[in-house]
């Protein structure tokens, strides 16, 4: 895919601790970057803990899947800032009433982050929060596109719904990225 900057495929490159491909419930330790540009994304394991591979199987989709569990699963990789950018997720929660962030950067000063809270789905810029409410049903499976514009009239996707075109993150970029 033309200009693609990173591609982290569920079924595809995700290897456990012992640096084998990961099989059903195992931790993750390595998500490699499909796109061919080398941005792999890796654990911080700074708590002991890391994302658990859930094969096709347990996820009931045509391919498997991470599970994050908590604030310290993550994955993380540093790259330049990217001020425009288009991002799409396909995530579900299991639980409700839960904060869980599932995109930021890695350096709060350059910031784009995604994460939701109860039913409601956040995009933050630096300091700046904005709200899509009622955006994110437990417990589905959701796809999301969000589009961060350096100059405004950021959008975001709902399952190929718009659920806003109001937000601005202003000219925050994404600066690295941790997932989890």
């Amino acid at each position: 895919i033309a200009n693609l900057f990173a591609w982290y495929k569920g079924d595809a490159l995700v290897t456990n601790t012992a640096g084998a491909l990961a099989a059903a419930d195992e931790s993750v330790a390595w998500w490699g970057d499909s796109s061919g540009n080398g941005r792999h994304l890796r654990t911080n394991n700074i708590h002991g803990t890391t994302p658990i591979y859930k094969s096709a199987a347990q996820t009931s989709k045509s391919q498997g899947g991470l599970q994050f569990a908590g604030t310290t699963n993550q994955l993380k990789v540093g790259f330049t800032a990217v001020a425009d950018t288009t991002i799409f997720v396909v995530w579900r929660t299991v639980s409700s009433g839960s904060y869980k962030i599932f995109l930021d950067s890695t350096n709060s000063a350059a910031r784009q982050a995604m994460y939701k809270r109860n039913t409601d789905l956040f995009t933050i810029s630096s300091i700046t929060e904005q709200t899509v409410a009622g955006a994110i049903p437990n417990p589905s499976w959701n796809k999301f596109c969000a589009v961060f514009n350096s100059g405004g009239n950021d959008s975001i996707y709902t399952n190929g719904v718009v659920a806003s075109t109001s937000l601005s993150a202003g000219s925050q970029s994404l600066d690295g990225l941790t997932l989890g």
